[in-house]
């Protein structure tokens, strides 16, 4: 008999507060009048109670139409009042209406004038016009501080002029919709649409197909040999355990800086790790097993330790898939798989995973970073040889004085000027998934190629809808 109640079950809550979410319209107009593929799903996203979407002000009428259209219900005006003191003549104000609720809040005090500044003066060389500027640099005092604003988006060479890249709060078009998603799974919120919802276990097998598109063939290729099944069932599952580490790091990443976020990264971070080196080798015995290679257990390896292992496992692929054999023997190649495992070796055989939770007052920098060793360091450094551009990944500091807290033991030092390098999680972890998702990807639709001459990728979600169509997600 199933009981009533239960103290440990996960708790099934709607957020607090809505996401809110302001788009500068001025600098996203290209893409508003385009109806880029994000801006096309505003409205219905809009639609949730859970997100609230505004379009700042702008002059351009064909801007202030469409926009209008794609998010209704709202207004955002800027606003100008007299101040109470000669030397503050104008006040800016921001006023944002949505539904019964109002905001309203302080931007920017004008010295005495005797007219009224112009509001929407164009920035030289920008798209952003003044004061939607000024909303982004006193984004920490104004809006992020006062809860009224969570995002806002802006097109990415704009982030770049403005010097706001490494504002988690502030981001480019192509971004929003994975923070959208982040926060909807923070609080178990599973919609393909407003009318259409469904599980976390359905989300992530429809997210996996989605992701790993060829994985249905390579099923339907194994499926003619039912004893190697196994190895692909066990791919299946892992890669959909390596999705929801993938979205529980990045969801950690973002909450606010401290001890238990600190030691929860680095146990979160270890699992995924091996999650990841478990695919590899899931996928080295997979290959030995479609094309019917014979090796010793301890030669089965994507990685190539050395040329005596490399003449072992790379010369018994190529005599069966030259293709394969290739795409494993690049230099890039090898230097992405190489890239995890040394991770791994730290952790389960020496220093474990250091995590910092890293201060500095006067740069106002408070953030969670896992501390890179030498020998991963040089792995690194061997992909930016290679041409991958690696460096936001990192937070280099030269400071006179810093606070460090250790995450596992919560001892805080002081430490003098440093020029140790940090990982950034939310970022490093975003490469970390590119790379490796594009490595599995590329390795199944070789070996579905090779079986297979007819198929094609598969884009298809198995998401239907109530007419027998297929509906595409808006946050999948």
């Amino acid at each position: 008999m199933k009981n009533k109640y239960n103290p440990y079950e996960i708790p099934i809550t709607k957020p607090e507060k809505p996401l809110r979410i302001l788009f500068l319209t001025d600098s996203l107009g290209e893409e508003v009048k385009n109806n880029n593929s994000i801006i096309s799903k505003l409205h219905k996203l809009s639609e949730f109670d859970e997100l609230e979407i505004w379009f700042s002000p702008t002059q351009d009428p064909d801007l202030q139409k469409l926009t209008s259209n794609i998010v209704t219900g709202n207004s955002c005006e800027y606003t100008l009042i007299k101040g109470k003191y000669p030397h503050k003549r104008f006040i800016a104000s921001l006023h944002m209406d949505y539904g019964e609720r109002q905001y309203s809040t302080l931007l920017r005090e004008f010295p005495d004038s005797k007219s009224s500044p112009n509001l929407f003066e164009t920035v030289k060389g920008s798209r952003i016009n003044i004061m939607e500027l000024d909303i982004i640099y006193r984004i920490d005092d104004t809006f992020y501080n006062w809860d009224l604003l969570d995002l806002v988006v802006a097109h990415k060479d704009d982030l770049e002029t403005a010097s706001l890249a490494g504002k988690f709060h502030v981001v480019c078009l192509d971004d929003v919709m994975e923070r959208i998603r982040l926060f909807m799974l923070n609080h178990r919120l599973f919609y393909v649409e407003k009318w259409f919802n469904t599980c976390e276990i359905s989300y992530y097998a429809h997210r996996r197909l989605k992701l790993f598109p060829n994985m249905k063939q390579l099923w339907s290729i194994i499926n003619t040999h039912a004893e190697n099944s196994e190895w692909v069932q066990s791919l299946y599952t892992r890669t959909e355990l390596y999705l929801r580490a993938i979205d529980k790091l990045k969801i950690n990443s973002l909450r606010q800086p401290n001890n238990i976020v600190a030691t929860q990264y680095e146990y979160d971070f270890a699992f995924l790790i091996l999650l990841v080196t478990g695919i590899f080798d899931n996928l080295a015995w997979l290959i030995c097993k479609i094309y019917e290679i014979e090796l010793g257990k301890m030669d089965i390896k994507l990685i190539i330790p050395n040329e005596e292992k490399k003449r072992k496992f790379i010369k018994a692929v190529e005599e069966k898939c030259s293709c394969l054999s290739a795409f494993l023997s690049m230099e890039i190649t090898q230097a992405k798989i190489g890239l995890v495992y040394p991770i791994r070796d730290t952790v389960v055989h020496r220093d474990y995973l250091t995590t910092v939770r890293y201060m500095d007052v006067q740069k106002k920098i408070d953030a969670v970073y896992l501390k890179v060793s030498p020998e991963i360091s040089q792995k690194f450094g061997k992909l930016t040889e290679l041409g991958m551009n690696l460096s936001h990944c990192f937070q280099h500091d030269k400071i006179d004085k810093n606070t460090v807290t250790d995450g596992a033991t919560g001892e805080t030092n002081i430490y003098g000027a440093s020029e140790d390098m940090y990982i950034i999680p939310f970022i490093f972890i975003d490469v970390i998934d590119g790379m490796v998702r594009g490595l599995i990807n590329s390795m199944i639709d070789i070996i579905v190629t090779s079986k297979d001459n007819s198929a094609t990728s598969d884009s298809s979600t198995g998401i239907f809808g109530f007419w027998g169509k297929e509906v595409d997600p808006l946050y999948f």
